[in-house]
């Protein structure tokens, strides 16, 4: 098949399915990708117009149309005519991410194929219907051709009379759509699954209506424990008012009179510490002042050594004079006998002085 068949087996499929949950009048579908107006049911050629703007303005394959109906399937989510357009580009764009990869394909170039829709709400419609396929985004090769067989039996030249028919009406379309879909074996799978869905999605209904029934009963048992804890202790609290007003007189002035005795126990007790306190106050001085008489001792002890050795240090300083003194002595007398001897030369040489002048002038 080519892309055009492609799409043209896809818009059928895709109204059938439509045509026959909107029979149904079933509100199980979520409601994040209905259309915020209220809409009738599509015709075949806006079906088929949605779906080749898509593919011709992304350039997806024929391959991406297949795997898109994959997911669509996958999801569970029921078709109508409030969802289908939300459902059909989410399924495209996914396929076209999954099978085909070659350009870039970015959630903003798919803004304005649905009037309204912004990027933001494709990109948590993306991840929304992510969950609804359990991010099961690989497509093998027999789960392929099985939904390659399904969109080749719904082809215009096979069954020629599905597209007037649905153009024309609702009824008769699904009616002869029915009867080819009948004997595929997995649409039938998945009608059984569905319906065993709807089964289940009431059991589950009915289970939480009863636990919130329960729950509901708990919570007023617990209100009404609650109430008769709060009348207890309002009976207890007057209970108390009511003895506290029935003491009399002279358990009032016992009490003056405990309350007075006890203050004069504080007052012995604070005289006690305060005598105590002048004891130990004493006991710190007498501490101190005998500290102070050692440290003085100790000074004194301390001077008289230091009188000592200063009296040492000066005897010695006088025995060493007195060495000094004796040691000149000595060598003043050994100075004073060479000087006899020069005094013995001089005169010798003063006698012969004259003689020497004589002889001068005679000569």
């Amino acid at each position: 098949m080519n892309r055009e068949e492609v799409i043209e087996s896809l818009s059928i499929h895709i109204l059938a399915t439509i045509m026959k949950n909107d029979r149904r009048n079933t509100n199980t579908t979520p409601s994040l990708f209905d259309s915020p107006t209220p809409t009738l049911t599509p015709s075949i050629s806006a079906i088929r117009e949605l779906i080749t703007t898509i593919v011709t303005k992304r350039r997806l394959a024929a391959v991406s149309c297949v795997v898109s109906l994959v997911f669509i399937e996958r999801s569970r989510i029921r078709m109508t005519a409030r969802n289908w357009e939300r459902l059909v580009m989410m399924s495209l764009l996914l396929a076209n991410k999954e099978a085909e990869d070659v350009y870039s394909v970015w959630n903003v170039r798919f803004v304005g194929f649905i009037p309204g829709l912004q990027v933001y709400e494709i990109n948590y419609l993306e991840m929304e219907f992510l969950q609804y396929i359990k991010y099961r985004l690989h497509v093998e090769h027999n789960h392929y051709m099985d939904y390659y067989q399904l969109l080749f039996s719904l082809l215009p030249e096979r069954i020629p009379e599905a597209v007037e028919e649905c153009e024309e009406g609702a009824e008769e379309v699904e009616e002869n759509e029915e009867g080819e879909l009948e004997e595929l074996p997995e649409v039938e799978e998945i009608e059984q699954d569905e319906e065993e869905e709807e089964e289940k999605e009431e059991e589950e209904e009915e289970e939480e209506e009863l636990n919130e029934e329960s729950e509901q009963g708990v919570v007023e048992e617990q209100e009404d424990d609650q109430e008769e804890e709060q009348e207890q202790d309002q009976e207890e609290w007057d209970q108390t008012e009511n003895e506290n007003e029935s003491l009399s007189q002279e358990e009032v002035e016992e009490t003056n009179v405990q309350e007075e005795s006890d203050l004069e126990e504080l007052e012995e007790v604070e005289e006690f510490e305060d005598v105590a306190e002048e004891d130990q106050q004493e006991d710190n001085d007498t501490q101190n002042d005998f500290e102070d008489t050692e440290i003085q001792e100790e000074d004194l002890q301390q001077d008289g050594q230091e009188e000592d050795i200063q009296e040492e240090d000066q005897e010695e300083e006088a025995i060493e004079e007195d060495e000094q003194q004796e040691e000149e002595q000595e060598d003043c007398q050994i100075d004073e006998e060479p000087c006899e001897e020069n005094l013995q030369d001089d005169e010798e040489y003063e006698e012969d002085q004259p003689e020497q002048e004589d002889d001068y002038m005679s000569s």
